[in-house]
């Protein structure tokens, strides 16, 4: 019984591990989408902008 019971102590911390680099990539990608979404805002911007 003892072992069965570190057994699935292990697996959830695999899951919680999982769940925490979800987390990370999921921060991640916000900041890049954000990024993006600034650089997307500037371009536009720019084509209304005289150039020498």
């Amino acid at each position: 019984m003892n072992s069965m019971r570190l057994v699935v102590h292990a697996h959830q911390s695999d899951i919680n591990n999982l769940y925490t680099m979800l987390h990370q990539l999921d921060a991640r990608l916000e900041r890049i989408e954000n990024r993006l979404e600034l650089r997307e805002l500037a371009e536009a911007q720019a084509r209304f902008e005289p150039h020498p």
